[in-house]
């Protein structure tokens, strides 16, 4: 079933429809969701009964569902402007991350201790070697 979205004009939305495909014989009720940026006016759902041709195929007894749709609200301009400014927000209204370390302190904390090992490493050697 081939669905189509067009405007409250008459405007057929193309790439905004899709098919829906039955793999199985049965009637029921199908729910379509509007594209995005779009809202439905009418109902949301259709009727279709899925049944096996004279050639064993599946066909459903409507080809194509439509519905009408208009821009939500918010949806996003078909020409956007220049994007809108961010403002940067004072040290004092920022969240604090829980990290105060100082990373100087921990570089060299880093570099005296592979020091130490080596230090301790070549004296060991030393006196093993005498």
């Amino acid at each position: 079933v081939r669905i189509i979205f067009k405007l409250e004009d008459g405007t057929v939305l193309e790439n905004a429809g899709y098919e829906d495909y039955y793999g199985e014989i049965g009637a029921g009720l199908a729910t379509v969701y509007a594209p995005e940026g779009y809202e439905l006016t009418g109902g949301d759902q259709y009727a279709v009964d899925v049944t096996r041709n004279a050639d064993g195929r599946l066909t459903a007894d409507i080809k194509e569902a439509v519905f009408t749709v208009k821009k939500t609200v918010d949806a996003l301009p078909e020409n956007p402007s220049e994007p809108e400014k961010l403002s940067v927000p004072d040290d004092k209204d920022n969240p604090r991350t829980g990290d105060n370390s100082n990373l100087v302190f921990v570089t060299i904390l880093l570099f005296v201790s592979i020091g130490s090992v080596f230090t301790l490493t070549v004296k060991r050697r030393r006196n093993h070697s005498l």
